[in-house]
């Protein structure tokens, strides 16, 4: 394996790493895939989600963070979204971040 390669395999590792690390660190456990941004969320954020699909309340909302950003921001995801929302498992979304 020449360096190139190496450093390559390197970067990924230490994304998996940092990615695995932000998802722990913020207790994210339902991810999903809204345009082409991987999202996690939170318990309550779960919850929130889960109302909002069974009793169809619009004016809800929930916190996600996007994972796939460089700089991981929250984001406010409204009922308007949730056409728009694949839920997806968190190893799905940590292989599409790191390519993977």
């Amino acid at each position: 394996m020449n360096f190139k390669n190496w450093m390559k395999i390197s970067e990924n590792e230490d994304k998996e790493d940092k990615l695995r690390n932000l998802i722990n660190a913020n207790g994210l456990i339902l991810f999903f895939q809204k345009d082409e941004s991987m999202f996690g969320c939170p318990e309550n954020s779960r919850i929130a989600f889960a109302r909002m699909k069974s009793e169809k309340d619009e004016e809800a909302n929930f916190s996600a963070i996007n994972l796939s950003s460089d700089e991981p921001a929250q984001h406010i995801i409204q009922f308007k979204d949730l056409d728009n929302l694949k839920v997806v498992d968190m190893e799905d979304v940590i292989g599409k971040i790191t390519g993977k």
